[in-house]
């Protein structure tokens, strides 16, 4: 028998033909709107990265011999050390548009003291607060607060004592100014953050539960020190509780998507922050795309355990647990900074930063 005819393919009817032409081109403009923005965004990226203020010889007089040596797991990691000056200024002290001088001899001091640890790959981070009145070695000095290095010898002598007492070498030195975080969250238009009991300073009340900060009351959120259960130390948890409002609202509004923001953010970073002159543009943008896949979960939020209060030299000073804190160090050199969190939940910083401060990891 000859082979039946192959049947015939039914024509498509036009109007199913110009809707898959209509989808083709609706896809190709979203392709197209996609990578536009994504250039732009890299493009603005980078020309923001220029204009950050950089820090010359932040580690002049360090014997690059004596400083520590990493283990070979976290090689790849990095380490930023993160001070903050607490000149009460309404314009920049730091970044690009800075009116006051980054170090004066026995002017400044810092009120902000933190180790940012990224384990290699960006995968994992670390934040960790040092109290600024933490009594410890500086070189050269003897014993005193930690952040009367910065007074005396400037960046490079505040990297010279955290390096002494973490025995963790320092890669990248920034600082920043309480101004910078109202600048940041005035560029994301508010940000929540949750207290747990009502406390008022001055004209601000900041409510028991959830408070919508204005870039107003955030500053003064984070520099409250009367009414807090903590003192310094609740202040400190206040400070990493508006970083992590400030990088959770970063992370869930698409600034990626929005140009806007994503310029006033960029614009506010670089008008607020200052780095070493080390890290390059280069350094900074790689950084950041690293960065891209952090989320609450992967970061840990610590302050250095504290075993009490005291008084040396008629000045108020904090001891740090030297127990907990060594073994603190230890897991930073090691990038193991997660498992020791697990594990030492007391020296975790809660979410309501307002709870009262609890002094040891042990």
């Amino acid at each position: 028998m000859p082979d039946a005819p192959a049947e015939s393919l039914p024509p498509v009817p036009n109007r199913k033909r110009r809707r898959l032409r209509l989808l083709g081109f609706i896809a190709a403009a979203v392709t197209v709107v996609i990578v536009c923005t994504l250039t732009a965004g890299y493009l603005t990226t980078r020309i923001a990265l220029g204009h950050v203020q950089r820090i010359p010889n932040v580690f002049r007089g360090l014997n690059p011999a004596s400083q520590p040596v990493m283990p070979a797991a976290s090689r790849n990691s990095m380490t930023i050390l993160v001070a903050g000056s607490d000149i009460l200024s309404t314009v920049p002290t730091t970044g690009e548009g800075h009116h006051e001088p980054l170090f004066e001899p026995g002017q400044q001091r810092s009120d902000i003291l933190m180790l940012v640890h990224i384990n290699a790959g960006g995968h994992q981070a670390s934040i960790i607060s040092i109290p600024r009145d933490s009594w410890v070695p500086v070189p050269g000095h003897g014993m005193m607060k930690i952040n009367a290095a910065f007074s005396l010898g400037g960046p490079a002598l505040m990297i010279a004592t955290v390096e002494k007492l973490t025995d963790v070498r320092i890669d990248h030195y920034m600082v920043v100014d309480f101004s910078g975080f109202s600048s940041m969250v005035s560029a994301l238009g508010g940000v929540a953050v949750d207290v747990a009991q009502q406390t008022t300073t001055g004209a601000f009340t900041f409510r028991r539960g959830i408070n919508y900060l204005t870039p107003a009351a955030a500053l003064v959120y984070v520099r409250q020190r009367d009414g807090l259960p903590g003192g310094d130390l609740s202040r400190i948890q206040r400070q990493q509780n508006l970083i992590r409002a400030i990088l959770l609202k970063t992370a869930t509004s698409h600034v990626l998507f929005d140009p806007v923001t994503m310029y006033r953010l960029l614009h506010a970073f670089t008008n607020w922050v200052s780095v070493d002159s080390t890290f390059t543009n280069s350094g900074l943008l790689s950084l950041l795309l690293e960065l891209r896949t952090l989320r609450g979960s992967n970061v840990s939020w610590l302050t250095a355990p504290v075993s009490g209060f005291g008084q040396e030299d008629s000045q108020d000073v904090v001891f740090l647990d030297h127990a907990g804190c060594q073994s603190l160090w230890a897991a930073i050199r090691n990038s193991t900074v997660a498992a020791w969190a697990k594990a030492h939940p007391l020296a975790q910083t809660p979410a309501d930063p307002d709870l009262p401060c609890r002094r040891s990891s042990r």
